[in-house]
C-alpha cells in the first residue's frame, strides 16, 4: 500500500479509508472466512475489523505498512467471535441443563401429588381397620411392631390385614394402567 495513502488514512481521509477498504476487504474476508466458516459471522467480523482500523488508525506505523496491523485486528476479531461463541454454546448447555432438572423436579412433584391422590382413593375403599394399618405402615412409616402396640392388636393380626389390604388393593388397581403401575411399584417394592 502507498505510503501517501497510509499518512492520509492516518489523517482521516475518507477516500484514503475506502482505497484501503476496497484494496484490503477481499483478502481479509477470505482470511476470516476460511476459519470462521460462516459468511454472515465473518461479514460480521470484517466490518467490526475495519471499525477498528479506523478508530486505531492514529496508532498505525506507515513505516510497518497496513498488513500487520489490519489482520492483527482481524485476529483479534475472529477470537473474540470464538470466544463469544464458546461462552454462549456453556450458557446454552446450563439453561438446558437447568430446564432439564426444573422439568424432572416439576414431573416428580406432579407424579408424587397424583400417585398420593391415587392412593388415598384406594385406601378410602378399604375396609376402615385396613384403610388404617395400611396407611400407618406404608403412609407413615411405622412397623408392624409399632403398629401392633398403637392398635392392641396381635402381630399377625397386623400382617393379616396388611395382606388383605394389599389384595384390594391390586384387585382395584387393575382397572388403570400408568397409575397403576406407579401404585403397584410403590405398594408392593416398599
Amino acid at each position: 500500500m502507498d505510503a501517501d495513502i497510509l499518512y492520509r488514512f492516518k489523517k482521516s481521509d475518507d477516500t484514503a479509508f475506502r482505497i484501503i477498504y476496497d484494496n484490503y476487504y477481499l483478502k481479509v474476508f477470505q482470511y476470516a472466512l476460511a476459519l470462521v466458516k460462516d459468511v454472515d459471522q465473518t461479514n460480521d467480523i470484517i466490518q467490526l475489523s475495519f471499525i477498528k482500523l479506523w478508530l486505531g488508525r492514529e496508532r498505525l506505523d506507515v513505516e510497518k505498512g497496513l498488513d500487520a496491523f489490519l489482520y492483527n485486528i482481524v485476529k483479534s476479531q475472529i477470537i473474540d467471535f470464538f470466544r463469544t461463541l464458546k461462552r454462549n454454546e456453556i450458557l446454552k448447555q446450563e439453561y438446558i441443563t437447568h430446564l432439564g432438572e426444573t422439568y424432572t423436579d416439576m414431573m416428580d412433584i406432579l407424579m408424587a401429588d397424583q400417585l398420593y391422590v391415587k392412593i388415598e382413593e384406594y385406601i378410602q375403599k378399604l375396609p376402615k381397620q385396613q384403610a388404617r394399618i395400611f396407611r400407618l405402615n406404608k403412609l407413615e412409616g411405622y412397623t408392624i411392631d409399632e403398629i401392633s402396640k398403637q392398635l392392641g392388636l396381635s402381630k399377625q393380626t397386623v400382617k393379616n390385614h396388611l395382606v388383605q389390604a394389599r389384595k384390594n388393593l391390586r384387585g382395584s388397581l387393575s382397572e388403570e394402567s400408568l397409575i397403576t403401575g406407579l401404585i403397584t411399584c410403590y405398594i408392593f417394592l416398599s
